[in-house]
């Protein structure tokens, strides 16, 4: 059965003669590279047509060779294709979910898996945050931790509060413009009335 196959095969995609073939592998003996596409492409002793020609030819002789045929890249990765169909399969068993229901599944997760990153990313930024505005309350890192939870927090509300006075003055100042600039537009208007 496997050599009516292969004629089949060999027909259809128009590989080269196993003489050809033979020649090339024999040429190439000394390589220690694995056998490649582009090496089938150029090579002068076997001319396959296509790369679907030769995709069909290594996929021919994995089904009959099996793993031997295969790099040690190419067995890891189909060692993990493997192992995502099984788990696949296991989850769909287990829980009596279709494909689709699956999907769904992986795409929910990958959002609560965002949604925790993101979480710990903001939980991260804010300890940062609590960590400068100790550092720039004027008390370093060592005397932070000596000092009580109290006293970290009336630093941090001293430094609140010279911020807070900042901004009203600004505010003040802001306002004192926005006063002059509504009595400058009522003079503006009273004059082209």
């Amino acid at each position: 059965q496997v050599p009516k196959l292969a004629k089949v095969m060999r027909w259809h995609y128009q590989w080269p003669s196993h003489a050809s073939l033979h020649a090339h592998f024999f040429a190439m003996r000394f390589s220690a590279q694995p056998v490649t596409e582009a090496e089938l492409i150029t090579t002068s002793f076997a001319r396959f047509q296509s790369k679907e020609s030769i995709y069909a030819f290594f996929n021919y002789y994995y089904q009959i060779l099996g793993d031997d045929v295969l790099t040690d890249v190419a067995r890891e990765h189909i060692r993990e294709e493997e192992l995502k169909k099984c788990s696949m399969q296991y989850f769909m068993d287990g829980y009596n979910l279709t494909f689709d229901e699956m999907v769904r599944m992986a795409a929910l997760t990958a959002k609560v898996q965002c949604a925790w990153r993101r979480y710990v990313a903001v939980k991260k930024v804010h300890r940062l945050r609590r960590r400068k505005t100790i550092v720039q309350s004027g008390v370093n890192m060592d005397q932070a931790m000596q000092m009580s939870l109290t006293e970290v927090m009336q630093k941090r509300m001293e430094v609140a509060n010279e911020q807070l006075s900042k901004a009203d003055e600004r505010i003040q100042l802001q306002s004192q413009e926005i006063a002059l600039l509504k009595q400058e537009l009522q003079a503006v208007r009273s004059q082209t009335l």
